[in-house]
């Protein structure tokens, strides 16, 4: 045979291979370089998935909140404290579907959450016992049954760990520094004649005309937040109705954070910009 239609005959074997391998699918799907290639544990049809992600064994597990005797404001983020300063607790355990026995004094209750109030002054225990159908399949050592005590503190509106004042900033003025004061303690009665009898923010002279903030009966305060509520705080400046919503940086007990604004009640103020306050406790 010619040796050149050897070596064309070669030549055409080859790249007949190559083609049919560059055709071939590649259906790996641990290969990253493959079509199919998928790496979520979430997802049943990734080579990694994993079917216990995200679960846990029963856990009796629950929250102490601040409440209200109405209801939690719109707008007030529930968190889980150990000191109260509200007349209303709620308890809520945090394990969905299951069987609930709180024990708190000599009362027995069955359902997941539960409030009370007329708690004496110092520390009151609570316990949860949770008994739920286990995942044996994850956790093959889980009973179903797990039980969890827990103590919280009653104290009045005055210990709330709001009140102090501070030194910050309006966020839309950052280099001018003036003070602030909290002062809950005329969230309650008789109010703390320091400072009046409805003054219980001031020092916000920069976001209006006003140096002390009174409040009504839809002002609700906590341990570490307060909400000024529908209608408002009236002070007494040309922005008279002030709402806004005030809290400590969980992370940071000594941080507050205020953000605020007048709203339509009072025709003269602009009610479209909201204040931010950003403060650090000086005392």
């Amino acid at each position: 045979m010619n040796k050149r239609l050897i070596i064309w005959i070669l030549t055409l074997a080859w790249v007949g291979i190559a083609g049919l391998s560059g055709c071939k699918k590649c259906d790996d799907p641990t290969n990253p370089e493959c079509e199919n290639y998928c790496d979520d544990p979430a997802d049943p049809a990734c080579f990694n998935y994993d079917p216990c992600l995200g679960k846990a064994p029963v856990s009796a597990a629950f929250e102490i909140r601040e409440a209200f005797f109405l209801g939690y404001p719109e707008g007030w983020p529930t968190y889980d404290t150990d000191t109260v300063v509200t007349g209303l607790v709620e308890f809520y355990a945090l394990e969905e579907g299951a069987q609930y026995e709180w024990y708190l004094g000599s009362e027995v209750i069955r359902t997941r959450s539960f409030a009370r109030s007329d708690f004496p002054p110092g520390n009151t225990i609570v316990r949860l016992k949770v008994t739920k159908q286990a995942d044996t399949l994850c956790f093959p050592d889980d009973d179903g049954e797990d039980i969890q005590t827990r103590a919280f503190f009653q104290e009045s509106g005055c210990s709330s760990l709001l009140n102090g004042r501070y030194r910050g900033v309006l966020s839309e003025s950052p280099l001018d520094t003036f003070e602030a004061f909290v002062d809950l303690c005329n969230l309650i009665f008789p109010p703390n004649p320091a400072y009046g009898t409805s003054a219980i923010i001031g020092g916000f002279e920069q976001a209006c005309d006003t140096l002390s903030v009174g409040f009504d009966q839809l002002t609700v305060g906590s341990h570490r937040q307060l909400l000024i509520g529908e209608l408002g705080i009236n002070t007494g400046g040309p922005c008279r109705y002030m709402q806004g919503f005030m809290a400590l940086n969980p992370d940071n007990l000594d941080s507050l954070k205020f953000d605020f604004y007048w709203n339509k009640i009072c025709r003269t103020c602009n009610t479209d910009i909201v204040k931010h306050f950003r403060g650090i406790r000086i005392r």
